[in-house]
């Protein structure tokens, strides 16, 4: 099974397939309204084919729940979390669409008839939305994964946020952690679960037994549930904006 594998489901659809060498088990994700399994090295389309069916239920209830999730920007759509809004605002006095920030409420005001469905208006909000995630994650996540890092006597080498589709979080070799803009979506304790997740790293990398029980420390015994928890959400504005 190589890693641009698809398989076809009758009630799931098109299923994209990846093989992450780091992987141990087979992980089903919603991501940009498309349903991906990650699977470990030598999965042989039998063992996906009983996952898939061991999960259907799950499964089917995540295709439907993202079946309704837009995928453009337009006048009803809007962000709110503690840390990051976005919202749009029609004015008649407006001549050109224009964005305004204040604290970290963003706004985007537009004269009435805007046709949203340009790809040059559309490319523009979602880069003008992600800058600020990013600056948001950078005000908020860093100084979190500081304090979490400083009360485990662990020194990551870095920090730094990225716009990645497939991870929330990421643990280099020489020590530094890569936090997903999105991240800052997310509800405060998952955000706490991806940072301890990758902190941990610092002291085992790899998923192996012993990673989960030092994680299950710095969780209160809840890594699995979180682990299974975070599932619900894509690496997506579209639909962690329906989370918030």
């Amino acid at each position: 099974m190589s890693i641009n594998d698809k398989i076809f489901d009758d009630r799931l659809g098109e299923i994209l397939v990846g093989v992450n060498p780091r992987a141990r088990h087979i992980i089903f994700r919603m991501k940009a309204g498309e349903l991906h399994a990650t699977v470990p090295p030598r999965t042989t389309l039998s063992l996906l084919r009983n996952a898939l069916e061991n999960l259907r239920p799950k499964l089917e209830e995540m295709v439907e729940r993202h079946a309704h999730v837009p995928h453009t920007i337009g006048p009803d759509f809007c962000i709110e979390c503690p840390h990051f809004s976005f919202r749009s605002c029609e004015r008649d006095d407006c001549k050109v669409p224009r964005i305004t920030m204040q604290r970290e409420a963003m706004t985007f005001f537009h004269p009435p008839h805007l046709d949203w469905q340009t790809e040059n208006l559309q490319t523009w909000l979602k880069n003008i939305i992600e800058e600020g995630l990013r600056k948001a994650a950078a005000a908020c996540l860093e100084p979190r994964l500081e304090a979490l890092a400083a009360a485990r006597g662990l020194h990551p080498a870095g920090v730094g946020f990225h716009k990645s589709k497939t991870r929330w979080g990421s643990c280099t070799r020489a020590g530094r952690i890569n936090l997903s803009i999105y991240l800052i979506l997310l509800p405060a304790h998952l955000q706490d679960y991806v940072i301890q997740h990758e902190l941990t790293h610092l002291l085992e990398f790899n998923h192996s037994d012993r990673f989960w029980q030092i994680l299950n420390q710095h969780t209160n015994g809840m890594s699995k549930a979180l682990r299974e928890e975070i599932k619900h959400y894509d690496t997506s504005i579209f639909c962690l904006c329906n989370h918030a």
